[in-house]
C-alpha cells in the first residue's frame, strides 16, 4: 500500500516527494490503524467473528483511505501533472487489484487447508479411504 502511494503521488507531484517522507507519513496515520489491525485477528482467533470482522473490515478501509488522504495532502502543496481526482481512482483500482490477488491466494490456502483438515478428520472418524 505504501509502495502504491508512492507510485501514485509521483506520478501526479510534478515536485519528487522522497520516499521516506511518504513512509513516515504512512506509519505516522496509520500506527492506530495497524493496532486495530492486530486487534481484530486477536479477536478472530479467540472466536468473536462477528466482532472481528467488522474490525477487520474498518481497518482495511481506514488503510486504504489513508493512501488516498496522502495523494489529495501531497497534491494540494505541491504543483501537479493532472487533476488528483484521476490520481486517486488509479490509485484504488491498482490497491483493489493488488487486495484480489492477495485475498484470492489467502482464501484458497485457508480452503486448502480446511480440506485438509477436513479429509484427514474424516479418515480418523471413519478408518480410512472407502473403496467402492
Amino acid at each position: 500500500i505504501v509502495g502504491a502511494t508512492f507510485a501514485i503521488t509521483r506520478l501526479v507531484v510534478v515536485q519528487a516527494i522522497p520516499f521516506k517522507k511518504v513512509l513516515s507519513d504512512f506509519v505516522f496515520i496509520n500506527s492506530v490503524t495497524v493496532a486495530t489491525l492486530l486487534l481484530s485477528i486477536i479477536l478472530l482467533i479467540m472466536e468473536a467473528y462477528t466482532f472481528g470482522t467488522v474490525v477487520l473490515i474498518l481497518s482495511f478501509v481506514i488503510l486504504v483511505t489513508s493512501g488516498v488522504y496522502l495523494i489529495a495532502k501531497y497534491s494540494g502543496i505541491n504543483h501537479t501533472r493532472f487533476s488528483s481526482f484521476y490520481g486517486i481512482i488509479i490509485y484504488l483500482i491498482v490497491i483493489f487489484i493488488l487486495m484480489r490477488i492477495f485475498g484470492e491466494v489467502t482464501f484458497s490456502s485457508i480452503l486448502e487447508s480446511f480440506n485438509e483438515t477436513k479429509d484427514s478428520l474424516f479418515d480418523s472418524l471413519f478408518g480410512g479411504g472407502s473403496t467402492f
